[in-house]
């Protein structure tokens, strides 16, 4: 039972088309309309897009950051060098292209609104990596193993929203974990990473961009309450007999 539970961990991770899947109490603020390097309008992306892109451009970051250590390790220095110039391009691009967040909070007293406040946020960490782990106490059926099919589906065509429905759908217990990595310090650790390597302080580039690593958190989203709620909606769609 624990292989095929393995199995279908896998099947949903690597269905997985983003590293990003978003779980969030705030909206993300429409982007105004820009001018491009050639001077043209340029039409802003969906925020669902916007988001993506965010994604993947720290996934490329993390990416170049780890082959660079890789390189550094096997005596490569300067195509660890080239990699750590491509993650520092990455990482400057990610923080032109960081969303902001509308959040509003709304105070209740009583059990009535008292008031308000709202506030724009911009993200200062990139969701670089995602996760989505079956709880332990998972146990195959044909009627999940369905629903987890049409699950994937829909992770390959990148709707999360509707992927995650589908598994609500079937009352299967899941985790999704999202690997975030700060902007700002991360360029910081690159500059001197860089500036090390390039002075060939090879041991003392990998340990700043080992510092890189070392700043990434993680927060988990517990989906487990999704299959009680399932079936606390199926029994509010029940009609109620008349006697």
């Amino acid at each position: 039972m624990k292989t095929k539970q393995k199995l279908v961990v896998a099947a949903i991770a690597i269905a997985m088309t983003s590293p990003l899947l978003s779980f969030s109490t705030g909206t993300l603020a429409a982007e105004q309309t820009h001018k491009g390097e050639n001077g043209a309008l340029v039409k802003p992306a969906s925020p669902d897009q916007a988001l993506l892109k965010f994604s993947e451009t720290g996934n490329s970051a993390m990416h170049a950051i780890r082959i660079a250590r890789f390189d550094i390790f096997n005596g490569n220095p300067q195509a660890a060098i080239k990699e750590m110039e491509s993650a520092q391009s990455f990482f400057n691009q990610a923080e032109k292209e960081a969303p902001t967040f509308d959040t509003k909070i709304t105070v209740l007293v009583d059990g009535k609104a008292a008031g308000s406040t709202e506030q724009k946020h911009e993200a200062m960490s990139i969701p670089f990596d995602g996760q989505l782990l079956l709880a332990d106490n998972f146990v195959m059926t044909p009627e999940k193993k369905a629903h987890i099919d049409k699950a994937n589906g829909h992770f390959r065509n990148g709707d999360h929203a509707k992927a995650v429905e589908e598994l609500r759908l079937g009352e299967i217990d899941i985790n999704y974990s999202r690997f975030w990595v700060p902007i700002t310090q991360s360029k910081a650790h690159l500059a001197t990473a860089i500036k090390l390597a390039s002075d060939n302080k090879y041991y003392e580039a990998n340990l700043a961009l080992k510092a890189i690593d070392d700043s990434v958190k993680i927060d988990t989203v517990s989906l487990r309450d999704l299959p009680q709620r399932a079936k606390i909606e199926a029994k509010k769609d029940v009609p109620k007999q008349v006697h």
